[in-house]
């Protein structure tokens, strides 16, 4: 799982204020365009299909993206859009796949160590000394 980022100055950027004021169901389909970058690893490319799926009314949707273009946020390619400054803010997918990699290696790793090993100073419940209770200055029969 990815997560993406977003500054928590992120509401009084001049660009999403500008968003808000002219179109602000457009900022809705932009954090969502962030989430689907992140989740698919996309290098911030939002593939018009993607966008087609979330508003299907193609006037709302033209609307949409043209507010999104009109601040800057969203720069047209041919299969989609870019968004701005994404990768300064997220991890791109080779840095993410090679932080997956990296991270599966060292869990086989761990797998393959002796997991019998108990570090020093650790006693597992099995040679634990059983206590038994102190009857003495009780008064029991």
């Amino acid at each position: 799982m990815t997560w993406v980022k977003l500054d928590d100055g992120f509401d009084d950027h001049p660009k999403i204020r500008a968003l808000w004021m002219s179109y602000p169901p457009a900022l809705g389909l932009h954090v969502m365009a962030l989430a689907y970058c992140a989740r698919n690893l996309t290098d911030g490319l939002v593939h018009s299909w993607y966008v087609a799926e979330k508003v299907p009314e193609k006037k709302r949707r033209e609307a949409m993206t043209k507010a999104l273009e009109s601040v800057a946020l969203w720069h047209p390619k041919s299969d989609g859009w870019e968004l701005h400054d994404f990768l300064d803010f997220n991890p791109t997918a080779s840095a993410v796949l090679e932080k997956r990699r990296a991270d599966s290696e060292r869990k086989r790793r761990g797998r393959e160590s002796d997991s019998r090993r108990i570090p020093r100073g650790v006693q597992l419940e099995s040679v634990r000394p059983v206590p038994v209770p102190d009857y003495k200055g009780s008064n029991a029969c």
